[in-house]
């Protein structure tokens, strides 16, 4: 259970820094 949270920060983190690295973070909110 909690291995899976911490999987879910690290995704969280990798997206933060794709939408820091592109814009379509933007377009998605």
């Amino acid at each position: 259970m909690f291995f899976s949270y911490y999987v879910r920060v690290n995704i969280a983190k990798v997206i933060t820094l794709l939408c820091n690295s592109y814009e379509l973070c933007q377009t998605m909110r």
